[in-house]
């Protein structure tokens, strides 16, 4: 018998054998990991002073050579709070109530920005992995002149993406851009973005489940599963991020899609399914969601085949690999990210459901260890637990868990009394 350790080691050394098969260069590969991890976090607030029912939204502005790219915005809730990430570059923050709904900035309508000491736009020049904490922006009414840069509206592909309508056969769920977003994450946000995606028109009469695949996967891998989906009652969401970047910004970006789409559709719960490293990213979401302005409630929760443990080959290639990806730091065991999550209070009111699996002759699903998959604080946590025979990834196709998982999901809205 192959040590489950082992194996997950040579996977991960067929990983990196498949970057010198991959169509672009390994100095590119590496550029696009290290300019991932110089990712710069902006931390601040928005303090309305104005008496107003309009939604109010934080924005991003990229500013080079007079112009000003509005390249990401956060809708504001109770609290006030905004965050973003950015790569290296000049960049302003400033803030408005849209009251007309149109979600675009007009003159006459309240705003605001963080000032330098003359009370111009403060631009903020970062070059790398800076975790900048502002001072509170207050908003109190039309600004008294316009700035002198020109604003260009330029939001990601991914914010776009949020609430859009799609198939699992449309194009961007292919392996190939699943691969970019592994190994290539900045070409993938480029290209196709990412978002949270709806898979049918949203129905206020239906309960949306959150589908969010693992590392090097993509929405498609839930095929069967929204096949064997009741949707008279559910409404299936798929969550697609580059799977190579640190965890916390895929789990505050899904916290920032959900925010928005509750303001937007008023659904008042949902449910999240998650599957392999997916499940550990998403148990990030659950801790920035509570911590976030919410207004629905997250009622049901699962992991399937999750490395919550973390894996020793993902802390062997953050080691010992020519090129780290990101997520892998996260994933390792050990990691500070791991640490956090375990050290973190499970959320009483979300009903934790928890699958894993195995294979004949081996204390794993081929993949990750059960120890791993199984360690004691989660088997607390969990109000069950789900074992089957099968690999990591063909869990996704057994018929048996495809059947058993529509008639756990009716379980937990029978529970709410839906």
């Amino acid at each position: 018998m192959i040590h489950p350790t082992r194996k997950c080691a040579s996977t991960l050394l067929l990983l990196c054998t498949a970057l010198f098969l991959c169509s672009c260069s390994l100095l590119e590969i590496r550029d696009q990991t290290e300019t991932v991890e110089k990712t710069i976090t902006f931390k601040g607030s928005v303090d309305v002073a104005i008496d107003t029912d309009a939604r109010v939204y934080a924005a991003l502005l990229y500013v080079d050579a007079g112009t000003a790219r509005w390249v990401g915005e956060f809708g504001i809730g109770r609290s006030g709070r905004f965050q973003f990430y950015a790569l290296p570059g000049d960049y302003a923050i400033a803030a408005f109530a849209d009251e007309n709904g149109d979600k675009i900035y007009q003159f006459e309508e309240p705003a605001t920005y963080a000032a330098d000491a003359d009370g111009k736009p403060r631009i903020f020049t970062v070059g790398g992995g800076e975790k900048i904490k502002l001072d509170p922006i207050v908003l109190e009414g039309p600004l008294d002149n316009v700035s002198q840069y020109n604003v260009v509206p330029e939001l990601s592909k991914a914010t776009q993406n949020i609430g859009v309508q799609a198939t699992l056969d449309d194009a961007i769920f292919s392996d190939d851009y699943a691969a970019m977003g592994m190994w290539r994450p900045l070409d993938f946000l480029g290209e196709v973005g990412g978002g949270l995606f709806m898979l049918q028109p949203f129905s206020p009469d239906k309960t949306p489940v959150i589908f969010v695949h693992g590392i090097n996967g993509d929405p498609r891998n839930f095929r069967e599963v929204v096949a064997g989906l009741d949707t008279e009652r559910f409404q299936p969401w798929v969550f697609y991020y580059p799977s190579g970047v640190r965890l916390n910004m895929a789990s505050d970006f899904l916290v920032k899609a959900v925010n928005q789409l509750e303001v937007q559709h008023g659904f008042d719960h949902f449910f999240v399914v998650a599957h392999s490293m997916g499940g550990l990213m998403a148990r990030s979401f659950v801790k920035g969601y509570y911590e976030s302005d919410h207004t629905a409630d997250l009622a049901f929760f699962m992991t399937i085949n999750s490395p919550i443990g973390g894996l020793g080959s993902a802390r062997q290639g953050v080691e010992h690999s020519p090129i780290v990806v990101p997520a892998w730091r996260d994933l390792a065991t050990g990691s500070d990210f791991i640490q956090e999550m375990e050290q973190w209070q499970w959320p009483d009111e979300t009903p934790y459901h928890l699958v894993f699996s195995y294979q004949d002759g081996d204390a794993s699903d081929g993949l990750v260890a059960l120890e791993s998959q199984l360690p004691r604080y989660l088997q607390q946590q969990a109000i069950r637990l789900y074992g089957y025979n099968a690999g990591h990834a063909s869990i996704l196709r057994e018929p048996q868990f495809v059947s058993d998982l529509n008639e756990i999901l009716i379980g937990g809205l029978d529970a709410l009394g839906r």
